[in-house]
């Protein structure tokens, strides 16, 4: 099957429908807060595979295939998804197991795609938001 785009743009449409006006202050703040949220879930998601914990993988890959599949953030999400099922010992259609080492080193692999699918998502919407005006997320700490 065909990867999904970048952007979910029917899911995305819906979260600027929540916006009152062109400012897009409610939307802007969400997806800012997500930027936000997936750095910190992938900084937990690198401890987690260096103390080759699957069940914390698979717990934040849970967390962040649906923060992402809110915003419409497709190939997080869907990245995400296996890493949920890898971290459960099954394999991403859930037919069938996995050892240890094979769930670690899918999500090993699958982790790097997801942190550039990511990357891409995030200059995507920057960039939808500052074309209409709308500044950037706060800096960093």
């Amino acid at each position: 099957p065909s990867s999904p785009a970048t952007i979910n743009m029917d899911t995305f449409r819906q979260i600027l429908d929540l916006d009152e006006d062109e400012t897009h202050d409610f939307s802007s703040s969400m997806v800012w807060a997500y930027f936000t949220q997936v750095r910190s879930t992938f900084k937990k998601m690198d401890s987690a595979l260096q103390a080759k914990d699957l069940q914390e993988l698979s717990s934040l890959g849970h967390f962040l295939k649906g923060s992402s599949g809110q915003i419409g953030v497709a190939r997080v999400e869907v990245s995400c998804q296996k890493i949920q099922y890898y971290g459960k010992l099954r394999n991403e259609h859930d037919d069938g197991d996995v050892s240890d080492t094979q769930a670690l080193d899918r999500i090993k692999a699958l982790l790097a795609q997801v942190k550039s699918d990511y990357d891409a998502a995030e200059t995507w919407l920057k960039c939808w938001y500052k074309e209409r005006g709308v500044e950037g997320p706060p800096a960093d700490d």
